[in-house]
């Protein structure tokens, strides 16, 4: 004997504001270019960031029982794909296996405003893979709220509820990481 939902076809089975488990995942296809983007700030490279960002539409999907309903569908699958990175990262120091860096487009780096007339000379001299070379070399505990607020124009609110810290520390970190980047641009030394 077939089961049936006993509410009906247009019944809510709970999920993103309500929608059900086909709406939450037709929400996570629809988030793959954001997922993709912040893939490719974490690796650097566009081929592994596009599968990052598959494994972490597999696993949401995989998962998508274990999602609670009327929460933060974008802070969950950012949360899963920022581990899943780890999880690489951690296996490959492991296995001794390098990851590969290609250059990306680094000009985009600095495309937020905000930044003062002595910093932004000095960003107008750098070269811009120095520019790159110097954010990858940042900590990713301060790297990922600025990418996060300065390329994919998020706001501290948003980077806080993402990476599940507090506003106040993504805004120190995005403080942090900003002095860092330019102190190393300024001073010329290398990563």
């Amino acid at each position: 004997m077939p089961i049936t939902d006993a509410a009906g076809p247009d019944a809510d089975a709970g999920g993103v504001a309500g929608a059900g488990d086909e709406a939450v995942a037709d929400e996570i296809v629809d988030l793959q270019p954001r997922l993709f983007r912040f893939a490719w700030s974490l690796t650097g490279d566009p081929e592994e960031a596009s599968d990052l960002a598959q494994e972490t539409t597999a696993r949401a999907l995989h998962a998508l029982p274990s999602f609670t309903p009327g929460t933060n569908l974008r802070a969950w699958l950012f949360r899963i794909l920022r581990n899943v990175y780890l999880n690489r990262r951690r296996a490959a120091r492991l296995h001794s296996v390098p990851i590969p860096q290609e250059l990306a487009r680094a000009d985009a780096v600095f495309a937020h405003g905000g930044v003062r007339a002595v910093e932004q000379e000095v960003l107008v001299r750098a070269d811009v893979q120095a520019v790159l070379a110097a954010f990858r070399s940042l900590p990713e505990r301060y790297s990922t709220p600025l990418y996060l607020t300065a390329i994919a124009g998020r706001s501290y609110a948003e980077v806080a509820t993402e990476l599940q810290i507090p506003l106040g520390t993504v805004m120190s970190r995005i403080h942090r990481a900003r002095q860092m980047l330019l102190a190393r641009l300024a001073e010329g030394q290398p990563p």
